[in-house]
């Protein structure tokens, strides 16, 4: 990985500025002229999503979710490890059209959302949290019984996607499963290097500019216009330095809670099925076995990223409204039903 495009720290003794004040006054030089004519390329939610909303459960846990669309299908997004609901932003913007996407701040991950043991992120306890957020998106009556409910996981998104969706509270009601970029065989096979791959990332930055450009220059992203967005919802400031909010180094006990077992979940699901990867070589034996056999979806996404919504949102919204008209979760134009013109009908599922 290549390191940061900011600037690092300025160690006196190795530059030869000699006293403090001079190496001060060297570093303002310094990046006052690599910002110099630089715009603000910090996006907003608002660059897709609709409303931005704190569902307050109770004085001590406050969720922030945001969502866009009025009408269609929900589609639910759980974003990956690090990253917060902005990571949909755009493929929002791209899909309001002809769902309503939804896609919170998990625990642990961005200032917006404070809960109590807030370091817990096993599996089980997003599960949880998962569950909380959609019963207040929809809740479980008579009237929304036959509103689809869609899955979008990323990374460690989906391992909990496949939770939730075998959730024996909320299995019935989920009638669609997304799984994006992540499979069982291949997660658990990398977790022994991702301690080096976490220590090769950049601690610190001196603007939001440095990394964006950081994340972009190293293709985590590529997509900019993404990166601008979901990169600085991921940095908090600390001691006028910006750092990663979310401590990863932290979560390694948890991260092979949340990808163990998950192919098993994925098929045993009743929900029909769609595993979005960036490339074939990320398939394992069970999933590779299962597709022959016709039991998921399969959309590979050659020469796009880990974060493929991100760093091509159209064509993921492309294959999201696809996937929705093929399975009968959207109603043709001009066959509505019911006096308030909703987009729901009765629908039939495997």
């Amino acid at each position: 990985m290549r390191p940061p495009s900011g600037l690092g720290r300025i160690d006196e003794d190795e530059e030869g500025f000699g006293d403090s004040f001079q190496s001060l006054w060297s570093f303002s030089i310094l990046l006052i002229a690599r910002n110099k004519g630089r715009k603000s390329t910090i996006g907003s939610w608002k660059d897709g999503f609709d409303v931005a909303e704190d569902y307050h459960v109770d004085d001590n846990n406050t969720y922030r979710i945001y969502a866009a669309g009025k009408e269609g299908p929900i589609v639910f997004c759980i974003h990956g490890a690090g990253g917060s609901g902005l990571s949909f932003t755009l493929l929002a913007k791209y899909s309001k059209g002809f769902c309503r996407m939804y896609a919170p701040d998990l625990r642990c991950h961005v200032g917006n959302t404070h809960v109590e043991n807030e370091s817990d992120l096993s599996a089980a306890t997003l599960t949880k949290e998962c569950l909380l957020l959609l019963n207040h998106i929809l809740p479980d009556t008579p009237e929304n019984k036959n509103i689809p409910i869609i899955l979008f996981g990323h990374s460690m998104g989906g391992g909990i996607a496949v939770h939730v969706a075998n959730d024996p509270s909320i299995r019935d009601r989920i009638r669609g499963l997304i799984v994006v970029d992540v499979v069982e065989g291949t997660a658990l096979e990398s977790l022994p290097v991702m301690m080096g791959v976490l220590r090769k990332r950049p601690t610190e930055f001196y603007c939001y500019e440095d990394a964006i450009d950081w994340s972009v220059d190293t293709h985590l992203l590529h997509n900019r216009a993404s990166a601008c967005i979901s990169i600085p919802d991921q940095l908090v400031m600390e001691n006028h330095v910006l750092r990663w909010r979310t401590n990863l180094f932290d979560t390694e006990k948890y991260w092979k809670g949340w990808y163990e077992d998950m192919s098993n979940r994925f098929l045993q699901s009743p929900a029909i099925k769609m595993l979005i990867l960036a490339g074939r070589e990320r398939m394992d034996t069970p999933l590779i076995i299962a597709h022959m056999q016709g039991k998921f979806q399969l959309v590979l996404q050659n020469g796009m990223g880990h974060y493929i919504h991100e760093d091509a949102p159209q064509e993921i919204s492309d294959v999201l409204q696809r996937y929705l008209r093929r399975y009968g979760f959207l109603i043709q134009e001009g066959a509505k039903n019911g006096s308030n013109g909703s987009l729901f009908h009765t629908l039939q599922f495997p």
